[in-house]
Parts: C-alpha cells; structure tokens; sequence
C-alpha cells in the first residue's frame, strides 16, 4: 500500500489534484497530530494512560486539548456576548451562494478582496475565525501554488496598512509541520453580488511551510463561533456582517458525493453545494429544524470552547452499544473527518472489522503498521471489508439522533492493492469530545445561529 510518489514533508506548498493525493494528505495530516501528542508525553504519562478497564484515560478538557487543529493557543471571545440578539433586521440581505466540492475534503467560493475586488476561491470553515489569502509578496513557498490568486495591495485603492505592530503579524499552525504565516491587513471585503463591507481585516500569507491543501483552495474565510481573530483579537468575519444580515445566521448545505473538480484542475467545473447568509433555504432540508443550544454558552465550566460552534451530547452509540464518556461536541467543516476519543472511535472501528494502521515517515504501511484499533496510540487509517455489513455510529442530542451509515463514514481509496475501504473517522488521546466534520454535514443540514447561541440540524435533502 504506497502513497504517489511525492515527498509530503519535502514539499513546501502542494495543491492536491484529486481525491487520492488528498487521503494520503489528510492521514498523514493525522500522523502529524498524533506524533505531536505522543511526543509530549513522559514514560510515567504513557505508563498511566491505560485504566484498569482497559479503556484509555481521558483527556484533561483544557483549552490546549480541545484545539485539534492548531498548536497556536488561541484567545477567543464568545460572539453571543457582543450584543443583545436582534431578532431580524427588515432592511438586511439574505445571500445564498454556491460552494464546490473539492475532491471530497472541502468545500470551496469565491469572495473578493479590494477595490476592484480581486478573486479568490477560500475554504468556509466554521472550525476558524481568521480570513486569509496569499499575497503576492508570498516567498518561494508558493511557487508549488501553481495557478493560485494571490493578493496585491498595490492593485487596491481601499488597501489599508495595519500599524499596531504587536497585533501585525499573522501566524497559524496546522499540526506539527503545517505552518501559515504573513501579516494582517485591512480591504474592502465582498461577499456574493450584494455584500460588501468595507474595513474587513485579514491575513495576506507570506510564507507556507509543509502545507497541503485541495486544488481548489486559495485561502480561509473562518465561520468561527467567536468575536476575535485567532491571533490577536482582531474582529472576526462573522462580526462584519453580522450586522447587515437579515437574520444573524448561516447556514450549510454540503453535498459529499459530487466531486465538482476535475483531476488535476484547479478551477471547479460545477457546484453541488451552497452556503446561506442572513437566514435558511427550506428546499434543503426535510422535517423541521431542532435547536441546540451553544454549549460554552450554558456553563462557565467550558469557557475553553468559546470560540467553537459546540453542543452538548448525551450519548454516542455503535448500533446498540453504548460509548460511554464525553458529552460535548463540536461541529468543523475544517475537519475532513469525524474525531473521537481514541477508544471509543477504536470500539467502532472493531465493531465493523477494521484493520488499523500507523503510517510510516514516508507514508506507507509496512510490516510493523499494523495495530489494534484501540491501541492508546491511535491510529492513522482504519480499513474494513467493503461488501461487509456495516454497524453505524449514532450521536443522540436533546431527543436528536444523527446516524451516520456506511455511504457517510466510508471512502473508497484506489492503491497498487486494488480499491480499499476506508474510514472517515480517526481517534485522538487528546481529544475530551467528537469533532463532527464533513461526514456530519454532507448528512445534516446545519444552521449556526449567532444571534441566538444555537445550532439547527434536520436531515440534508441532498439528493
């Protein structure tokens, strides 16, 4: 089982031209993350991290721990507290836009950035609350970023320099090794046809370093449940338009199954997908929404969530076996997968006959890969029989219950070993809860309401 021949960590910016290149990108990703954790740890903590029962010791619900996808600490603000929820604004804008499918890993539009506005296809990502592009002072990283906007201040007559040089500089890392780093600036922002708003600040990139993204993706716009920017408090997207929408909400509607990019490509060729600003599209769901409250919005004991579109849970099952543990989730269209305290993901892994793997430096499974799928130490790729009956894992909330089947949580994968079966799901010992990515939302519609501290769900009429 080999990954193309492509160095990943020798590779300052790569753009993955299909799905393959992508789950190889995505688990090794992974890899990064779970070495990072167990380099951290002492002998005395490994030796601790088995219980008497078998199962693994949970995770501390810190801050640190909870920030899966960065190792940048992060200050964040709860955007709930900003101002009393407005109901509706009359005179506000309801913008629907189409988004792509890129190589199933993310979703993908286009905004604008500047006067006139300069084009660029971003990744809308709920799990961030930092806006980014390339600059085209970008270093020679971005050569591999064949194709890519990039942003020039010169070409924009509303371009803004930032002057406060401790809040300047922009740096966030993804993993151990997947660093983004440039300096903040200030230009008109547009959003579909209608919006615009002036003033927005963002990141423009200067340097990457072992970063890996889809085709597709030219930047970042975060969806994030936050007031402030990653780094430095800076207003986040969501506060710039929160006050010109109709109602103060978004919502997602992400079909898994249509690639809208073509192998090799760069641009897409169609777009199966949309994202609503300012209210909801009813021909998008079945059934009625049910609501959930902002669960760092209950309790001061989980402030280290603000910042995160996060609900409270009350039990997670394997057809009818019950995972017992955490009761907090959080819901990223920046994750590809759904995330989970290792044993419990390695229980669903078992319960459907996967083979569990730990990936070698070069990507690769050897002789010594193979795990138990419940090993303390995760795992990288779990592999079930394809034709096999599969036992779905379900998320049950506030009388709610998402199942996720086989179509959602399994991907087929083409290797020198024929077709193999793999799962949407990883396991992380630092995790004290599930990460719902883009399994969770190609199933279910999702509204983020801002306004009133809640999340919507109802079954997706993707089809």
């Amino acid at each position: 089982m080999n990954k193309k021949e492509d160095n990943f960590l020798s590779i300052p910016l790569t753009r993955q031209n299909d799905d393959e290149d992508v789950f190889w990108a995505q688990a090794m990703h992974h890899r990064s993350r779970r070495l990072d954790w167990l380099s951290s740890l002492s002998a005395e903590d490994k030796s601790i991290m088995i219980l008497e029962d078998g199962k693994h010791r949970r995770a501390e619900m810190t801050s640190e721990n909870m920030n899966w996808r960065s190792t940048k600490p992060t200050t964040t603000t709860n955007i709930g507290g900003m101002k009393k929820r407005q109901l509706t604004n009359d005179e506000g804008l309801e913008i629907e836009f189409e988004l792509s499918n890129c190589h199933q890993v993310l979703w993908t539009g286009e905004i604008g950035l500047g006067s006139p506005p300069q084009p660029f296809t971003v990744h809308f990502d709920t799990g961030a609350s930092d806006l980014w592009v390339a600059s085209s002072r970008c270093d020679e990283t971005c050569q591999k970023f064949v194709g890519a906007s990039r942003y020039d201040q010169n070409k924009s007559s509303t371009y803004k320099k930032v002057t406060d040089d401790n809040r300047s500089i922009f740096k966030v890392n993804y993993g151990l090794t997947e660093i983004v780093e440039g300096e903040y600036s200030q230009d008109l922002l547009t959003l579909g046809n209608k919006l615009q708003i002036d003033m927005t600040t963002f990141a423009q990139v200067t340097k990457f370093t072992s970063f890996k993204t889809c085709a597709g993706e030219e930047g970042v716009l975060g969806l994030g449940y936050s007031d402030k920017t990653i780094m430095h408090d800076w207003s986040s997207p969501l506060v710039s338009v929160k006050d010109v929408l109709r109602y103060p909400m978004f919502a997602l509607h992400l079909d898994s199954k249509k690639d809208d990019y073509e192998v090799g490509g760069i641009e897409a060729k169609s777009a199966h997908s949309e994202i609503t600003l300012g209210g909801i599209n009813r021909k998008n769901y079945f059934g009625c929404l049910q609501w959930h409250p902002i669960a760092n919005s209950l309790s001061k004991t989980s402030s280290h969530l603000a910042g995160y579109w996060d609900f409270r849970l009350g039990k997670v099952t394997v057809g009818d076996e019950i995972l017992g543990g955490t009761d907090v989730a959080v819901v990223d269209s920046g994750s590809t997968y759904i995330v989970g305290p290792s044993w419990e993901v390695g229980k669903f892994a078992q319960a459907n006959n996967a083979m569990c793997f730990q990936l070698t430096d070069t990507g690769d499974v050897d002789d010594q890969s193979q795990v138990n799928c419940d090993d303390v130490e995760g795992f990288d790729i779990g592999v079930i029989p394809c034709n096999a009956e599969f036992v779905p894992l379900t998320f049950h909330a506030n009388g709610q219950q998402f199942k996720l089947e086989k179509d959602d949580l399994v991907m087929p994968v083409s290797t020198s070993k024929g077709t193999l079966c793999v799962l949407k799901l990883n396991g992380s010992s630092t995790i004290p809860g599930w990460v719902l990515g883009d399994p969770f939302l190609a199933r279910f519609y999702a509204v983020f309401d801002f306004g009133g501290k809640r999340l919507g769900f109802a079954r997706s009429a993707r089809n």
